[in-house]
Order: structure tokens, then sequence, then C-alpha cells
């Protein structure tokens, strides 16, 4: 439930990478390949009224084709989605991954659906000249529950060479705007708090103009 807002959030960042690729024929639509590497951590961190929790995602995600445009700093974007599967999350205690999953009604949605539109960013970053850490923020649509959302989503990234792309970020959000309510246990004496925080430490690929 929590961490289905954060895979939105990794999505926008992921794919706010991709966009230097996508920047090397301003004005031109270029397909480009993808893949987060399996070094990528993301992972949720909440509380309850009692103590705190850590979730790990466990999905790997193969390379996928995504159309880029840019012009300037803004690249915009097709068929720059991804799902995640709400099952896969390792919180290293089965009660509240069972919890979590039956708020977000797994067994009748069992993905988040992330799709990127938009991506701004300082243009000479598009053309390699940004050396150090640099600001990207992303449009995102996220489906979680068959609820969408749009969101601005800010993060930093940094050029690690050979069209590898280093994103991180954290962002707080609260699972009340989905439609979800934090879950009980203990017949109600423990409750998750509404608010939730997604960390990201993405490594991602990109290549192959088509």
């Amino acid at each position: 439930m929590n961490w289905r807002n954060f895979k939105y959030w990794q999505m926008g960042l992921l794919f706010g990478a991709v966009f230097f690729i996508g920047a090397s024929q301003p004005g031109s639509p270029v397909k480009v390949r993808y893949h987060i590497t399996e070094e990528s951590k993301l992972f949720l961190k909440g509380t309850t009224n009692v103590n705190a929790f850590s979730c790990d995602c466990t999905d790997r995600f193969p390379s996928k084709y995504l159309e880029a445009e840019s012009q300037g700093g803004q690249t915009r974007y097709k068929n720059a989605g991804i799902r995640i599967t709400v099952d896969n999350f390792n919180c290293r205690n089965r009660k509240i991954e069972s919890d979590l999953q039956k708020a977000m009604k797994s067994d009748k949605y069992p993905h988040i659906s992330i799709e990127l539109a938009e991506t701004w960013q300082d243009e000479r970053c598009l053309n390699g000249k940004c050396k150090d850490w640099f600001e990207v923020t992303a449009k995102a649509r996220i489906t979680i529950t068959n609820v969408t959302k749009e969101r601005l989503i800010v993060a930093k990234a940094k050029v690690l060479g050979n069209n590898r792309f280093l994103l991180r970020g954290e962002e707080s959000l609260n699972m009340s705007e989905f439609g979800i309510d934090p879950p009980h246990a203990m017949f109600g004496l423990i409750k998750v708090n509404d608010k939730i925080t997604f960390h990201f430490d993405l490594t991602v690929e990109a290549g192959e103009h088509l």
C-alpha cells in the first residue's frame, strides 16, 4: 500500500535519467532501451503507533523501450510505463506484508502502474556537461487500486558514464491520497500511520536508439 506510492516515485526518476539519451536529437522522437540494474535499491519506511518498519522492493525489471522527445531542458515520453507487483515486498515481517497486501487489495489489483509523461532538467546536463548531482523534475501518472493520480516528483541525478545514470532521493506521501486505509492490527490497537517515506537509489542503463 505505502510502497506503491514509492514506486511511482522510482519510476519518474528512472525515466528522468533516460531523458539524456532522448536528448541526443532535440525535437526528434527516438526510441531508447532502458534497464534498472540489480544493484538498485528501493525501499519504504513507515511507522505505527508503537514502532517503525521498513520494506524492500524485490522486483527485478527487464529491459524495455520507450519513446522520448527533447526540446531545451524538457523531455516528453510515450510508452514509458512500469508495473510493480504488490506482493513482491519484503518487510521482514509477514504480518506487516499481509496487512499491506490486504489494504491494497492485491488479490484484485496485483500491480501498481506508473506512466511517465515529462521531465525537466538543466539542458546542459542533457549534453553531458553536468559532472555532479543535478535536479530532475518528473510528471508521472500513478495508478493504485484503480485510482490514478498525477504527481510532480523531484529527485537528483548523476551521470556515471557509458549511458549509466544514478538517481537518488526520497519522498513522503499519504496512503489516503489513493483511497487506502492504513492497516490495523491487534483489534485496532496497532495502527499504521498514514504518512510513508519512499527511498530510492537507482542505477539506470540506457542506450540503443531505434
